[in-house]
């Protein structure tokens, strides 16, 4: 969520680089399984998350591969404690403006 705006609640940090609180170079993917983004509140604080987690194939099967390569993809939120209805509602949509913007864009 944007930083400019003196009413913010919350963050969410999508970081895809090797830097920062977590590892996400090449996360959600079948290289490395799992993606965390950050939810911070206005002083920097961690509240949430949010996991990005790539389809293993059920009992050796190719369902995973074609999940992947069809973009599919799995989230789990972790919402911070104190947040509304609203507030989780606006991190959802966070998340979906990012995943659109990062991930789905065709140049």
């Amino acid at each position: 969520m944007d930083r400019g705006d003196d009413n913010h609640n919350y963050e969410l940090n999508v970081s895809l680089c090797c830097c920062g609180t977590n590892n996400n170079c090449c996360g959600g993917t079948c290289c490395v399984p799992n993606a965390i983004y950050d939810v911070d509140d206005p002083n920097a604080k961690l509240v949430g998350n949010v996991q990005k987690m790539y389809a293993k194939a059920d009992s050796g099967g190719c369902k995973g591969c074609g999940r992947m390569m069809g973009g599919f993809d799995t989230f789990a939120i972790q919402f911070p404690l104190e947040s509304s209805q609203q507030e989780r509602m606006m991190l959802i949509v966070s998340l979906l403006q990012a995943e659109f913007q990062l991930f789905e864009m065709d140049s």
